[in-house]
């Protein structure tokens, strides 16, 4: 977690995707991000969570534990051995929170932001909340047909294809054959993905949920993990030249459109 000595009152959560870490997914973004002139007074946190082993509805629970905490009771988040230098009054609460996430980690932030939504969470409704989505593989990852399809095979056939997705994976995404509980809620059209976006529409529809609509959707134009298609009413996408699925949310002093992508929401 990085405070800001003059805080703004707004939080920016990165949620990393599959087989991410918290810091490792996003390049640059700890140095380059403070730097700019609307992110000075944000605090800004690195959220890490288990993308290989856990389904999303149980990493969706923990975030969305997380965010109540955060949104109505933040002080009590400061390490006490932090508490000297993050001078905070008593009722300091944030006012704004841009969720910022990459491919995996955009099922389990919507989900979160849903989920809090539908529960009435008090805290939905006094903090602006923005979605800004790297990748998001919200609408299915093309490599999990085949994950879920070689986990139906009989024994042999199986492991011998599983040694060889396994390969593919590694060289395309990092992942490893325990990552396979986290493929069957990126596979195209199941049932994680259809009642998220089902979810999403019907609260939109109900009104006092637009935050659920990414402010920004980035893709790259090497994309080739996840299914680039509009999420419920999300806006077009943004499109990076040359940036393939996992490079697209790497910012450095050469790369600097991610970084002013997310300034931006914080606005």
């Amino acid at each position: 977690m990085y405070w800001a000595r003059q805080p703004s009152r707004t939080l920016v959560l990165f949620v990393h995707g599959w087989n991410g870490s918290a810091e490792g997914t996003w390049g640059e973004f700890p140095r380059l991000l403070p730097l700019q002139p609307t992110c000075a007074g944000a605090d800004i946190l690195f959220y890490g969570y288990d993308g290989l082993n856990l389904r999303a509805a149980t990493s969706s629970h923990a975030l969305r534990k997380l965010l109540e905490r955060l949104m109505t009771t933040p002080l009590e988040l400061i390490p006490s051995a932090a508490r000297s230098s993050v001078q905070r009054p008593k009722e300091f609460a944030y006012e704004k929170l841009v969720v910022v996430a990459h491919s995996f980690g955009a099922i389990v932030g919507r989900q979160a932001l849903v989920d809090s939504h539908r529960l009435g969470s008090d805290w939905t409704k006094k903090v602006e909340v923005k979605l800004v989505l790297f990748a998001p593989a919200h609408k299915g990852a093309t490599i999990s047909r085949t994950a879920s399809a070689i986990l139906t095979l009989p024994g042999n056939a199986s492991a011998v294809l599983g040694r060889c997705l396994e390969k593919l994976l590694a060289r395309k995404s990092g992942l490893t054959s325990n990552s396979y509980l986290a493929a069957l809620d990126v596979e195209k059209d199941c049932a994680t993905l259809q009642v998220l976006e089902q979810q999403t529409r019907v609260a939109l529809a109900t009104g006092n949920a637009d935050h659920l609509i990414a402010a920004r959707v980035i893709f790259g134009t090497l994309e080739d993990i996840v299914e680039p298609v509009t999420f419920a009413e999300d806006p077009p996408p943004c499109i990076l030249e040359g940036k393939s699925h996992e490079d697209v949310c790497k910012p450095n002093p050469g790369f600097m459109k991610p970084v002013e992508l997310v300034a931006a929401a914080i606005v």
